[in-house]
């Protein structure tokens, strides 16, 4: 930074950001609960735009959530094995296990974010009073109505609301609440409903009263029916071009708009086309067929998101290729690939690539497992032998193949001395 940046740059205190480093960090993880890591680079713009809303985030958050930060630089080790691809890069850590941060970068932004993690989860309305504060200061709330406030249903909820940013949760054993927030006092309980101060103003949930239900509830109802968006663009007609574009008139919009509310359009999502021949050891996943494939309930999947431009994707390809084909024979395992830039789907969210995910078989409604750290071949190996829903068993390979040509006979220790490959890697 030279001296004409360094006048523009806001001062700042950094004293309760922590400073980590290749030999302090695992045991730094391990004795904190919450710990949020920031990897940065020196030099770099956007990582000293959110510096200063880091740092007083950190002092905000002394003695919730601890604040940290990894110089990439010169942690390479680090950097590596959390397969750091931009700057800066945040992970929060709970228990020791992480994902990525995604929430504004602005001292509020991550604030709220931690809070929601840390705090929680749901808040408590156990009066009318407080229910009529929460109906003026809300502008759309999520309100489950419960036998109990300590509840086995309380904890889902809570869990839901710990992955949703932009709502708040609350929850209720107190039938005047009920009743003030259009809830049948006398439901089977438990009951939910999200609400918002518009026309249509509360949606009710009729699913299973799990986390992840729960969540798509929220996700699919927070938003508005309709959103307009005005620009004054000196009286010019400038969208009559591109309605034409597309053939939608003035009139076909309320037409639209019913067919919406009921149900009748198909959703747009992006895929290639769908393969004429997908036989091999592979399956090649589009958005288009990604129902077919990844959420077939009587298969376990393993599913690799890349993009083709992305090194790291090549580098594992070779490894992924060699491990379908020694698995090519197990009909209730599926081995897939996705291009993440040219498809997509609600069930996935690749924070980058290459990423994979693991959807058991016979239960494809709840979010799939993240494979988070070991790539390697014995690695992948060795997670869908822990995790697959249908156990099966890779059978010895005949004489025509090296033995070495699937697992290396050679036990491979760990930093602690474990053996990598163990005696049951064929059973």
């Amino acid at each position: 930074v030279d001296q004409e940046e360094l006048k523009i740059l806001p001062e700042f205190d950094e004293k309760d950001v922590v400073v980590l480093k290749g030999k302090n960090f695992s045991s730094f993880i391990k004795k904190n609960r919450y710990v949020m890591v920031q990897f940065y680079v020196p030099r770099c713009s956007p990582c000293d735009a959110i510096a200063p809303e880091y740092a007083a985030a950190a002092t905000t958050l002394k003695g919730e959530a601890v604040l940290a930060k990894v110089n990439a630089t010169q942690e390479k080790n680090l950097a590596r094995k959390y397969e750091i691809k931009f700057m800066p890069m945040v992970y929060f850590f709970v228990d020791g296990v992480h994902k990525p941060y995604s929430g504004h970068q602005t001292k509020d932004g991550l604030v709220s974010w931690v809070k929601k993690r840390t705090g929680p989860g749901a808040f408590n309305i156990t009066t009318l009073e407080a229910a009529e504060h929460i109906s003026n200061i809300e502008n759309k709330f999520v309100l489950g109505l419960l036998d109990s406030l300590v509840s086995p249903e309380s904890n889902q909820l809570c869990s839901a609301s710990r992955h949703e940013d932009d709502i708040n949760f609350y929850q209720t054993d107190n039938p005047d609440v009920a009743k003030f927030f259009h809830i049948d006092p006398t439901a089977k309980r438990p009951a939910l409903v999200l609400v918002k101060k518009e026309d249509e103003k509360f949606s009710h949930f009729d699913g299973k009263f799990t986390k992840s239900a729960i969540r798509k509830f929220a996700r699919d109802n927070k938003l508005p029916l309709l959103i307009f968006v005005y620009a004054d663009l000196d009286g010019k007609d400038i969208g009559k071009e591109v309605l034409q574009f597309f053939g939608i008139e003035g009139d076909s919009l309320q037409v639209f708009g019913e067919d919406f509310v009921g149900d009748k359009l198909k959703p747009f999502i992006k895929s290639d086309p769908i393969p004429d021949i997908n036989d091999r050891d592979i399956k090649i996943v589009v958005g288009n067929n990604f129902d077919e494939i990844v959420l077939d309930e009587s298969k376990d999947v393993l599913l690799k998101i890349y993009a083709p431009w992305c090194s790291q994707c090549q580098a594992l390809e070779p490894t992924y290729n060699k491990l379908a084909k020694h698995l090519s024979g197990i009909d209730a395992l599926v081995m897939a690939k996705m291009d993440g830039t040219t498809n997509e789907h609600a069930s996935v969210k690749a924070g980058g690539f290459p990423t994979f995910l693991f959807f058991p078989a016979g239960n494809k409604n709840i979010n799939p497992k993240y494979v988070e750290r070991d790539h390697t071949l014995v690695g992948l190996y060795k997670f869908l032998k822990k995790h697959a829903k249908i156990p099966f068993k890779l059978q010895r390979p005949t004489s025509s193949f090296k033995l070495e040509d699937i697992i290396s006979t050679k036990p491979t220790s760990t930093s602690n001395g474990e053996d990598i490959v163990s005696s049951d890697t064929y059973s």
